[in-house]
């Protein structure tokens, strides 16, 4: 019995020896398995944002401040959105005129959960009815109606024309419609020559407020200045400008209008005649010459 087991325990030895020999000899590679994919690298801040993401119902609003949107047709419009997505998500907004798709922009989420966009609407005629579709990937966030406005732009001066003063760091200021954040130009040119330009940008109260130097300019240069977006001027206004002597100013002060009442004094109103009232109610007469023509007529008496 023992013998047996010693018997095949020495024939699978040779089988594996032979085997070992068999593979050698016809020359058959001895090859290693490395079909594992390579280990790929992966943005933690991207997988965040997009988990993130993914476990919220995500919403968003179109900031305006009226019941529908307000916007001007000039380039540089800026539109604010507010949104629970996570920061440095990529918010995709549709522009669409009167129903139809126009162009398309992307938004970034900043850290205070704010995307801001910046449309230029040069193209569109005042009264054009739009719309912005907020997209994050195939999910429609938000939709917000608006309407294209008249564009209104008004030079900020006192008297009949803009007087500028011939020194640097002087400022032309306008007043517009034109939505927060929107950039326009101040250009000034006299005699049709460029003089000075500035780029302004419309603040929260509706100014804009360009500086200039026109310490170099000649006193009494009247020139023409101009609101533009880009090669459009909004509007026009003439002025001048003067040295610090001969600067114009205007008083508003109203002239002060002097009035004399004709006053009619009589001896019956001011109680005083030429010879003065007496007591006794004789004309002419005081006490004292009173007393002395009784006295006089006592002494009469006794003569008598």
């Amino acid at each position: 019995m023992s013998d047996t087991t010693l018997h095949r325990q020495v024939l699978v030895a040779a089988l594996v020896l032979l085997a070992g020999v068999a593979g050698v000899a016809t020359g058959t590679p001895v090859t290693v398995d490395d079909t594992s994919p390579p280990v790929q690298k992966i943005d933690t801040a991207v997988a965040q944002t997009d988990t993130t993401n993914e476990s919220q119902n995500l919403t968003a609003t179109v900031v305006h401040d009226e019941n529908h949107l307000e916007l001007s047709p000039t380039r540089g419009q800026n539109v604010s959105i507010r949104t629970n997505a996570a920061a440095g998500t990529k918010l995709t907004v549709e522009l669409r005129e009167n129903g139809m798709f126009t162009d398309q922009y992307d938004a970034m989420v900043s850290e205070n959960g704010t995307a801001t966009l910046s449309l230029d609407l040069r193209s569109l005629e005042p009264g054009t009815n739009v719309s912005l579709v907020v997209r994050h990937g195939q999910q429609t966030l938000t939709k917000a109606s608006g309407i294209v406005t008249e564009l209104s732009v008004t030079f900020v001066h006192e008297g009949d024309r803009l007087v500028v003063q011939q020194a640097t760091d002087r400022t032309i200021r306008v007043e517009t419609n034109a939505g927060v954040g929107t950039n326009l130009t101040i250009e000034a040119k006299s005699g049709g020559e460029f003089l000075k330009a500035s780029g302004v940008t419309v603040a929260e109260d509706g100014m804009a407020t360009g500086t200039f130097d026109f310490d170099d300019v000649t006193s009494g240069t009247e020139f023409t200045v101009s609101v533009r977006d880009g090669s459009r001027t909004l509007a026009e206004t003439d002025g001048v400008i003067l040295n610090e002597s001969a600067m114009v100013t205007e008083t508003t002060d109203a002239p002060t209008e002097t009035t004399t009442d004709d006053t009619e004094t009589t001896a019956d109103e001011t109680g005083t005649t030429t010879g003065g009232d007496s007591e006794s109610g004789v004309p002419g007469f005081g006490v004292p010459v009173a007393l002395l023509a009784l006295v006089a007529g006592v002494a009469l008496a006794r003569r008598g």
